[in-house]
């Protein structure tokens, strides 16, 4: 599709796709844009199904969080709210204008205690979730495991919502955000990483930016006083050491981490802004031209993050100067 509207020469000169943006106000461009992506989403459903035995609604908005699993990466975040999510459909049953799928794929080092407790911890909402028919279907959790290139090869053009919500100041750069960008998922992201330069390429506009930046994070925290003083939170982390869970799965090991060791990462001190960024997103999603056309201007943006950019860069302003 790309190829027919400007050309292959993006093919070579990836910063060519910035041709794209005069495509913005193009209706059949973006319904057309829109019927790949679901094709894509198509896809990803018949290799979900195969490797989770999982049902996935194809017209529901596909949100992936893919990378390495860490504590700064911040997964443990993305599933709390999946928990208080889930928790307000249960209670209002119109809570969500339009069924939500959310997908995770990560691999975590066979040591790394802490990151096979919240890959257990994503398992076990999935579970409750997923098979809970009083919220019609309406919300659904996926955990891909074994995450890979054959794998991301069908997960990222089918993305819809990208998670990049490392703790601002952790990541070095990130590259998996550029693919999902490069594929039309929007970012819902902190400034952070490469995407703090991608909001500058694409348009904070057409980014779901939330939560504290760098220099926030070298300020004093004290988690114990958003627990006090947020009902969510405290909502979202009593089931962790109340018996709510089947089979006694209890994960006091997370509710420590978060309150009597000081939430190392600050997921407290982003939640209710992480929570507002998602209201933005399922706002947007109810307006699918508006979706597309930021969608297309992600995709558009996306070329300056070639390698070919990028080594010519260092090599005007780095090596050149050695």
């Amino acid at each position: 599709m790309i190829k027919e509207a400007i050309g292959d020469t993006w093919l070579h000169e990836p910063s060519e796709l910035k041709k794209l943006a005069d495509f913005q106000t193009d209706t059949l461009f973006l319904k057309e844009l829109a019927k790949i992506k679901q094709r894509n989403k198509q896809s990803l459903i018949e290799t979900t199904f195969a490797l989770s035995d999982t049902k996935v609604d194809p017209e529901s908005l596909f949100d992936v969080h893919c990378k390495r699993l860490h504590g700064y990466k911040r997964q443990l975040l993305n599933a709390l709210y999946i928990w208080h999510l889930y928790t307000e459909l249960r209670e209002n049953h119109d809570r969500l204008p339009f069924p939500r799928t959310f997908l995770f794929a990560a691999k975590a080092a066979p040591g790394y205690v802490f990151a096979k407790k919240v890959i257990q911890y994503i398992h076990t909402i999935a579970s409750i979730i997923n098979k809970d028919s009083a919220i019609q279907g309406k919300l659904k959790v996926v955990f891909l495991e074994n995450y890979r290139v054959s794998l991301a090869e069908r997960l990222i053009p089918a993305a819809e919502v990208s998670e990049q919500i490392s703790l601002a100041g952790k990541e070095a750069s990130g590259t998996g955000n550029m693919k999902l960008m490069m594929n039309g998922a929007l970012t819902i992201g902190t400034r952070d990483g490469a995407t703090i330069e991608m909001a500058e390429q694409a348009g904070e506009e057409n980014l779901f930016l939330f939560g504290a930046n760098a220099a926030d994070t070298k300020k004093p925290y004290f988690s114990q006083s958003y627990y006090d003083h947020d009902i969510r939170i405290k909502n979202i982390l009593l089931p962790l050491v109340d018996g709510t869970f089947p089979d006694n799965a209890t994960y006091s090991d997370l509710f420590y981490s978060l309150i009597q060791n000081n939430d190392e990462f600050r997921l407290l001190q982003d939640f209710s802004s992480y929570v507002d960024a998602h209201k933005q997103i399922e706002l947007l999603y109810g307006k699918p031209l508006l979706w597309q056309k930021k969608s297309l201007a992600n995709i558009a943006a996306s070329g300056y993050f070639s390698s070919d950019r990028a080594i010519e860069d260092y090599q005007a302003r780095v090596w050149t100067s050695i």
